[in-house]
């Protein structure tokens, strides 16, 4: 969780208790020197140009609480050690027992121990961003009224650190969870798209094969509307040559009748040659002639006949 919150590295816990011991030292403080005033300045210039935290949030502390503060502010001072650093970026699992702690350190230890000096500029930035924090935390006293040079750390400030730090991390926390519900809404969403393609798939699938299966029917019905097309296409070309042949037939029976009319006359001219003994040729001639043009008639009403029936036939088909 160091890593989470810029915490100083353990390399730099003899510096950062030299920082805070000068922060918050005792009463028994050296007077600012040239040095001192340069330390200082180089100083103001790191905690300058580290980069801006978020402002505490301010917790309301139960009674206990509120009753150690004023403990631990009536008890003499003495310089934050080590363990008082390492007690302000613990985690929250062991807080209670870390202030617990860091009241009895300051409440029991040197009243009049020396502060030292401030780092040198060569401070890593990671503890210049907790010394920046640390001085985020004191700015809203120094806004009312500077404090004393012999004031000692309270166990406001540290509540106050520890209450930033538990802040941080259930931000932390909640940024965590918040990026696992963006993966959880992503892969929701990654699966109903795959769900919408592969419903997609397969209506473009179902569509095809449906459309297969219409232009087959279609491909189906056009190949037995052209072999109906090519019945009747034969059947009207042997009506045609029914009615050719038919017409032959009745050509042949014109010439017949065209002929046995000239026979006809050819004996009209040999009865009426003859005189008087042809009346009874002439007689047997017209019966002749009249059985003749009935057997024509009759052949020729058959050959019509048939050509109605075939035309009926061909017209029911």
């Amino acid at each position: 969780m160091d890593d989470d919150f810029d915490l100083p590295d353990e390399g730099t816990e003899g510096r950062s208790a030299s920082f805070v011991s000068d922060l918050f030292g005792g009463a028994k403080r050296p007077a600012p020197s040239a040095a001192t005033g340069s330390n200082r300045s180089a100083l103001d210039d790191i905690l300058a140009g580290a980069p801006r935290r978020r402002q505490p949030v301010v917790t309301f502390q139960d009674e206990k609480e509120e009753a150690a503060t004023e403990a631990a502010a009536a008890a003499p001072s003495r310089a934050p050690s080590a363990s008082l650093l390492d007690s302000l970026f613990s985690s929250s699992a062991s807080g209670g027992e870390q202030r617990r702690k860091a009241a009895t350190v300051a409440g029991g230890g040197r009243a009049n121990a020396p502060s030292p000096t401030p780092p040198a500029t060569r401070q890593s930035s990671q503890t210049a961003a907790a010394n920046n924090r640390v001085l985020s935390q004191q700015s809203p006293v120094a806004a009312g009224s500077a404090p004393p040079p012999d004031a000692a750390p309270s166990s406001a400030s540290v509540s106050l650190l520890q209450a930033e730090t538990d802040q941080l991390r259930r931000e932390v926390s909640n940024l965590r969870f918040e990026h696992s519900e963006d993966q959880k809404t992503i892969g929701e969403l990654r699966r109903r798209l795959d769900a919408a393609l592969e419903d997609h798939q397969r209506t473009t699938e179902r569509l095809t094969e449906k459309h297969k299966t219409d232009i087959s029917e279609l491909e189906r019905k056009h190949e037995r509307a052209l072999e109906e097309a090519k019945r009747e296409g034969d059947k009207g070309a042997q009506i045609l040559s029914n009615i050719r042949e038919q017409e032959g037939s009745f050509a042949n029976l014109a010439t017949r009748v065209d002929a046995l009319n000239f026979i006809l006359g050819q004996l009209r001219e040999s009865v009426q040659s003859v005189g008087g003994r042809g009346d009874a040729m002439e007689a047997n001639l017209s019966t002749f002639t009249a059985d003749l043009r009935t057997t024509l008639d009759a052949q020729h009403s058959d050959q019509w006949k048939r050509l109605e029936t075939d035309r009926q036939q061909s017209d029911k088909k």
